[in-house]
């Protein structure tokens, strides 16, 4: 018998963190579970609203210049690794048929550095973690050798 149902056509990732959530719950191992998602029922649905708007105008930038890329690399690591390659692989590979890599930033400066150049197409994913620092290495050195990257700071600062 079915209890609950997740049946809206966006947030796919939401989705899986909605249900890993509510397995742990029932494991006794995320006793934060109901003051936690008495928030999220409080304010995640107007949050989802404005972040989506807020996002759309950069979303649309993006997709308009990026969408003639022969090849897009994206490099993120830590906490931010994991998206950076279902990004790569799963949106732009498998659901646009778009060339791309993604690239932890730890190795970034192994082999990959040999074949970014001016025109290629780069994003840095920033993420909070301890692995921050391992990103923040690569934003900083990639305006030395190209002039098409993109930073995207969950922190939203600047490398430096």
């Amino acid at each position: 018998m079915l209890d609950w149902a997740i049946i809206y056509p966006e947030n796919e990732q939401l989705k899986f963190f909605i249900t890993a959530d509510r397995f742990m719950f029932n494991n006794d191992e995320f006793e934060e579970y109901p003051a936690y998602y008495s928030e999220l029922d409080r304010h995640l649905a107007k949050a989802l609203v404005s972040v989506e708007k807020a996002a759309d105008a950069f979303g649309e930038a993006f997709a308009q210049q990026h969408k003639d890329d022969p090849i897009h690399y994206f490099v993120g690591a830590g906490n931010q690794y994991g998206s950076t390659y279902s990004y790569a692989m799963c949106y732009w590979e498998e659901q646009h048929w778009m060339r791309t890599k993604s690239i932890h930033a730890a190795e970034f400066f192994h082999g990959m550095l040999e074949v970014i150049d001016r025109d290629t197409n780069v994003t840095v994913f920033l993420g909070e973690d301890s692995q921050r620092p391992l990103s923040e290495r690569v934003a900083k050195f990639l305006p030395r050798i190209c002039s098409r990257y993109t930073l995207d700071d969950i922190q939203g600062k600047k490398a430096s």
